[in-house]
């Protein structure tokens, strides 16, 4: 990558690091939504832990690590649609606090349960302390039996998938959801980062790939991607603000007085897809392989 590519994309991290912190506070009403103290304090480590892996990205963009951010983009994705789910309306948010703080937690003790099972029966017990925390996660036989017997097997899996990202997605993106028809664009990028995270063949296929382009090219697609990885940052903290608003029935107008203080970056951004697509697609004889940007 050129010098120049590389500022552009510091720059970009720099800018966007900037804007998604004067969205931090549009987030403090979330303090004052109403739900019992461990639900509440669910919701508000969802929120927070968001805000961390954004910041996160912006570090590895500004360090040019692009694929690394696009793996913890996933996770981002993941915890914003989650909480835009949960916020999507106050007839609902009870009952899906109860099922992601209590019963996906309860559910997830049996597969703790028998992981560390298997690693015990591996490696051998032999009491050491190092071996504790395997011993930890083993349920007492009477508990084990309560879960299993709270959420039979199929019960388990009917919960678990309608807490899955696709499921999710659909839900919240039906005409008058949390994030309306648009949400199901999400389906691709994250489509993108798990192959990474997952290092299937596409997976691993296309940091190679990119590396072997012209270095026109290559400048041109990490440039976009890093506008992206920027864009998805502010635009998810944007939406998780606008998800509290939605659910407290808010005003938004500093929401938008923040946004049109940035909204130079945020043109920037733009262009730097355009130029990415006007060097990819603009000349009939490039390539056509660009499947993160």
């Amino acid at each position: 990558m050129s010098a120049s590519g590389d500022e552009q994309i510091r720059r970009f991290a720099a800018l966007g690091n900037k804007a998604f912190l004067d969205l931090i506070p549009l987030h403090a009403p979330l303090q004052e939504i109403e739900a019992k103290h461990n639900h509440k304090r669910a919701l508000m480590l969802l929120s927070t832990e968001c805000l961390g892996r954004s910041q996160t990205i912006f570090y590895l963009v500004l360090g040019l690590r692009l694929w690394d951010a696009e793996i913890l983009g996933r996770a981002l994705f993941e915890g914003t649609v989650k909480f835009a789910y949960i916020l999507e309306s106050p007839l609902t948010i009870k009952e899906r606090l109860v099922e992601f703080s209590e019963v996906l937690p309860a559910i997830s003790k049996l597969r703790w349960h028998g992981k560390a099972e298997e690693a015990l029966g591996a490696l051998g017990d032999d009491g050491s302390l190092g071996k504790q925390p395997y011993r930890d996660m083993i349920l007492p036989p009477e508990e084990l039996a309560e879960i299993r017997q709270k959420y039979p097997r199929e019960e388990r899996r009917r919960i678990e998938a309608r807490w899955g990202f696709t499921e999710l997605v659909t839900a919240i993106s039906k005409p008058g959801g949390a994030f309306g028809p648009v949400g199901r664009s999400s389906l691709h990028r994250y489509m993108v980062s798990s192959h990474l995270t997952h290092m299937t063949y596409e997976g691993v296929d296309m940091p190679l790939e990119r590396d072997d382009r012209s270095m026109e090219r290559r400048n041109a697609v990490a440039v976009a991607h890093a506008a992206r990885l920027v864009g998805d940052c502010f635009e998810l903290t944007f939406l998780r603000a606008a998800a509290i608003r939605r659910f407290l029935n808010q005003p938004v107008d500093d929401m938008f007085e923040v946004r049109k203080r940035h909204e130079g970056l945020l043109a920037d951004l733009i262009e730097a897809s355009e130029a990415f697509g006007q060097t990819e697609y603009g000349n009939p004889s490039a390539s056509t392989s660009s499947t993160a940007s």
